[in-house]
């Protein structure tokens, strides 16, 4: 009976151990290789280790064929792509489309997300949905691209549901009670349109006994009727209005020729005073502002300075000018600060200037980035998600990614159109430009720039939220339905 045997039973004994430990090492061999594995690490046929990069790749629409060096993949997009570090040309393509094509350097342990890339139709077929007189004077689109509302005569609009099927204009009526009596409609400009997506800001300018004026009104597209005339509830006409916090409700009103800044709201709509001396400003949220002010600076130059609730730093001095350019976002729980002015060729991005302010009292606030644009004329953050900031005169860009801290400049093949004059996000990744009369879009970079539809001068193209259509008015002034998928996709 072996089981009462001493000897025996330390053998049997001596033998699990071993078989634990022989098994042990293989789960925790396996477990450095899948850590090996997950940080990207390989081994190739001279069992030399190297470390692999991930790239992730999607595109609109998907199931689209992806190229690494002219090579085709097994997968399509959406896709996980791991690769040796290295310089590599990628191409998405699928039938009926354009090529997506970008040059990209993948770093060993890191991984890199290319969710954004759209694929234009070769061909866009287009339906007119309405012809108008002329070039509507005003097209505005709301903040969640789902409205777009179109000047037909001078004091009426027409309203379009993108998110429709097939979109069709429903009426909207400017109530005449809310103009200033006795003038004539000579133009509109769009001010902002506010969080809701239901309200509207608009410049309307007229004239009265031959005199140009104008007013600032705030439309209710729900409910016309509900308009209101904001520049009588102020008791003046700003020479600047903001939306404060993007509330339809609340606002900046800027005095440019006294430097006064005023706040007011529809329930107190007289304005208060915030700020004097001020030459020029932007807003973001409820109490954060960047402005150009001569309070306190030396001569020939003007101050940056940001304001955080009640309390303002001063962020850098720049040279006397015409125009300052200024923006401030919110990105991922940090502030970024653009601000430049136009003769100094140049606009300085910082991340979380307060905090550095706080921390090194009395030292030069150092920029994270600077954008290098010659006459810059105009800036902007990308929308929804503020990853980018872009600055620009014409055709030439320069752009800052705030998330990977990379910086771009290029310079487009083609003039820019005097009107608009600068470009525009179609979301957070693409910009558009009119150029020759036809809107042309591109990654953030500059690259892979596509011309899709020819425009009326001073318009550009519009997408729905799905981005399965785009809306432009055109040469013959009809508002078209450019479909963004093929017959096939749609």
């Amino acid at each position: 009976m072996d089981f009462l045997d001493p000897e025996k039973q330390k053998a049997h004994a001596r033998r699990l151990i071993a078989g634990y430990i022989l098994i042990g090492m293989v789960v925790l061999l396996s477990a450095i290789i899948l850590l090996y594995q997950a940080f990207g690490y390989s081994i190739d046929r001279h069992g030399r280790i190297f470390q692999n990069g991930l790239v992730f790749i999607s595109s609109l629409p998907d199931r689209a064929e992806i190229y690494v060096d002219g090579m085709r993949e097994s997968s399509t997009t959406n896709a996980r792509l791991a690769l040796p570090a290295g310089q590599y040309v990628f191409e998405i393509k699928r039938e009926g489309y354009r090529t997506w094509k970008r040059a990209i350097t993948v770093e060993g342990g890191t991984v890199q997300r290319f969710d954004y890339p759209f694929l234009f139709p070769e061909q866009l077929d287009s339906t007119v949905t309405k012809q108008y007189a002329a070039t509507p004077g005003l097209v505005t689109q709301s903040p969640d691209s789902r409205w777009l509302l179109a000047q037909n005569t001078p004091d009426s609009f027409d309203l379009y549901d993108l998110a429709a099927s097939a979109p069709n204009p429903e009426a909207f009526a400017i109530p005449p009670e809310i103009a200033s009596a006795g003038t004539a409609t000579t133009g509109w400009q769009e001010i902002a349109w506010a969080k809701d997506n239901k309200h509207v800001v608009v410049k309307r300018l007229f004239t009265r006994n031959g005199q140009g004026a104008s007013e600032y009104l705030l439309l209710d597209r729900d409910d016309p009727s509900k308009s209101v005339n904001l520049s009588v509830l102020l008791g003046f006409t700003p020479s600047q209005l903001q939306l404060r916090d993007d509330a339809y409700d609340q606002y900046y009103a800027f005095d440019q020729p006294n430097g006064a800044l005023f706040t007011a709201s529809l329930d107190r709509p007289t304005p208060q005073p915030l700020l004097d001396k001020v030459l020029a400003f932007q807003s973001e949220g409820p109490d954060n502002l960047v402005y150009a002010t001569s309070q306190d600076a030396p001569p020939g130059k003007t101050l940056i300075r940001l304001r955080q609730g009640s309390d303002n730093y001063t962020i850098r001095q720049v040279a006397n000018d015409a125009g300052y350019l200024l923006e401030l976002e919110r990105f991922e729980d940090a502030w970024f600060v653009a601000a430049g002015a136009s003769t100094e060729d140049r606009v300085y991005v910082y991340k979380n200037p307060v905090d550095s302010l706080k921390s090194d009292s009395g030292n030069v606030l150092v920029p994270v980035y600077v954008l290098k644009v010659d006459d810059p004329t105009f800036i902007s953050f990308a929308p929804t998600n503020p990853r980018f900031v872009m600055v620009e005169n014409g055709p030439a860009f320069a752009v800052y990614d705030v998330k990977n801290e990379k910086g771009y400049a290029y310079r487009l093949d083609t003039p820019v159109d005097a009107s608009p004059g600068h470009a525009t996000w179609v979301n957070e990744f693409y910009l558009q430009v009119a150029g020759g009369g036809t809107s042309m879009v591109f990654d953030y970079d500059g690259a892979n720039r596509q011309p899709l539809m020819p425009l009326a001068a001073g318009t550009k193209a519009y997408f729905d939220p799905d981005y399965r259509k785009a809306f432009a008015i055109g040469a013959t002034n009809a508002l078209a339905i450019f479909q963004l998928r093929t017959a096939l996709d749609r």
